[in-house]
């Protein structure tokens, strides 16, 4: 929490959190405090392992829809990255779109949030991820940038 508000205080316009390092309820206590407000960026590193496996008929942890969608929204969160289908990780279009309906779907007073895909997309990715994803989502579109530049 501290080092959050040294960012802030250090001129910082938002937060990059990784709640698989310090826990989803830090991220809460941040988004809580009313002399912090900047935005906060969940970020999915170290989630992984808490995904579901299994089958069809047996989860054995959470859906993608809840990880990274919902949880984050519960705790805070104004953004949630995730690895997007066609990139780096095995993503599937169906469990990206159970992110953008955690992100949005109506949760009594909990606002919606940016979903954020990434990992590894380019810029020849944007209309795809604006089809499946709609207008209101940030792109996070890191070294495939490099090029275009």
């Amino acid at each position: 929490i501290s080092r959050a508000h040294a960012a802030r205080d250090a001129g910082a316009g938002a937060v990059l959190m990784i709640p698989g390092i310090t826990g989803m309820d830090t991220m809460r206590e941040l988004a809580a405090d009313a002399t912090f407000g900047l935005p906060i960026i969940c970020h999915p590193a170290m989630l992984g392992a808490m995904l579901g496996g299994g089958s069809k008929s047996r989860v054995g942890g959470f859906s993608h829809e809840v990880l990274l969608g919902v949880l984050p929204r519960l705790a805070g969160a104004d953004m949630t990255i995730f690895p997007s289908f066609g990139g780096r990780f095995g993503f599937s279009v169906d469990e990206c779109r159970g992110i953008l309906r955690g992100s949005r779907r109506a949760m009594g007073t909990f606002p919606s949030i940016f979903p954020t895909p990434g990992g590894g997309m380019t810029m020849e990715r944007v209309a795809k991820m604006k089809e499946v994803f709609g207008d209101d989502i940030c792109l996070l579109i890191g070294g495939a940038l490099m090029g275009h530049s």
